[in-house]
């Protein structure tokens, strides 16, 4: 396989903000999800029945998973930006990826070190106007721009993925 390299990608707070729902835990947002219809059904529950007081307070705790899923979002992008800021002194960081026969090539280019990430670990790839979003098993992620990729280099990128991550469950 001839290696693809794509180069300059800056991940900074615009680019987190796209994905930033896909970098918390499944189980999390599950958990809250269920939370949040239960206290709705309750609220509905109670209401129904003629227990408005019961009804209007399960209700109103049912508003405040949006809000613990927001809250949670907003603080992991915020950290991402200080281990940024940790690790380069900026907002942003900027890696140089190198698709190879035995996996991705990490390159941090600020802190000129490497390291290497299994096509095996891969399980999820999102994608959106500006860039695609690679996550591990370990909820790891790398972010790639498309401005960096022209039309071969983006057919090639798809090439690989599909061809050496053989556990990606989704790609949307």
């Amino acid at each position: 396989m001839e290696e693809l390299r794509i180069e300059n990608n800056i991940i900074n707070k615009e680019e987190l903000k796209k994905f930033e729902f896909k970098t918390l835990p499944m189980g999390y947002i599950i958990f809250v999800s269920i939370a949040m219809a239960i206290y709705i059904f309750l609220g509905i529950f109670y209401l129904v029945n003629g227990d408005i007081k019961s009804g209007i307070l399960f209700t109103g705790i049912s508003l405040i998973f949006p809000a613990l899923l927001y809250i949670r979002i907003k603080k992991k992008t915020k950290s991402l930006i200080s281990r940024f800021k940790e690790l380069t002194g900026n907002e942003y960081i900027e890696y140089n990826f190198t698709f190879k026969d035995d996996g991705i090539e990490i390159e941090h280019t600020n802190s000129n070190s490497k390291s290497m990430m299994d096509y095996d670990v891969i399980v999820r790839v999102f994608e959106n106007n500006t860039s695609y979003m690679i996550t591990t098993k370990a909820k790891q992620f790398i972010i790639i721009n498309k401005k960096n990729l022209d039309k071969d280099k983006n057919e090639k990128f798809i090439d690989i993925l599909k061809t050496k991550a053989k556990n990606i469950k989704k790609w949307k």
